[in-house]
Order: structure tokens, then sequence, then C-alpha cells
């Protein structure tokens, strides 16, 4: 969601920040490659997965 955050980099560090918190993590496919670093859905998926 873009208008929510100044920058891709500041939405990155503030969701990052709470992965490690939750027990459900929804995100569409455009949130899953920011956050997982890949266009890869498995491999964005497996990168959160190892966060815990």
């Amino acid at each position: 969601r873009p208008t929510l955050w100044s920058s891709p980099e500041e939405a990155y560090d503030r969701v990052m920040a709470t992965v490690p918190h939750v027990n459900l993590l929804k995100v569409n496919e455009v949130e899953l490659a920011l956050l997982g670093g890949s266009e890869n859905m498995d491999v964005a998926t497996e990168r959160l997965l190892e966060l815990g």
C-alpha cells in the first residue's frame, strides 16, 4: 500500500520488524516479492518462513 509509506524501504523496515511476532502474515504477490526479496514466490515464501 504505497500511500501508507514514504518509500518502499520504510514499508519493508516497518513490516519486517513485526514479522517475527506474527502467527499469520497475509500479503499479495507484490508485497511478498518486496518482503521476500524475490519475484519467485516460492523463494520469497521460504525466506519469510525462515524468519520464524
